[in-house]
């Protein structure tokens, strides 16, 4: 059975941490796009090193990592708690929206 785990994601423009995701290590960076005005998150295995995917968009309502053929992961969802399914805007990432994931075995993060 899987179950659902919230990722803490914070209202800060750059900043980094370090998780364990189905017994792997993983460090990851959030930042936000003043541009495109949208937040960003790159992933880099650190019990996998070869694995690096740069520049993940957090949207709304879709699994992020779906695409990139990460066998050793479960899903990353950005949930928007209203049900709206609107993408992240920058004050209300980490209350409105939310980073879940969906594995078999729970996450741990490290700051």
């Amino acid at each position: 059975m899987n179950d659902i785990y919230t990722i803490p994601l914070f209202v800060l423009p750059h900043y980094s941490f370090s998780i364990s995701l189905e017994q792997s290590l993983w460090r990851c960076e959030v930042h936000w796009n003043g541009v495109t005005q949208a937040w960003y998150k790159d992933l880099k295995g650190v019990t996998y090193p070869t694995l690096h995917y740069p520049g993940i968009k957090l949207v709304g309502g879709v699994n992020l990592i779906q695409g990139l053929a990460i066998a050793e992961l479960g899903q990353l969802i950005m949930v928007d708690t209203t049900g709206d399914n609107h993408d992240p805007d920058y004050d209300n990432i980490g209350t409105r929206f939310l980073l879940q994931y969906l594995g078999r075995t729970a996450p741990v993060v490290y700051m």
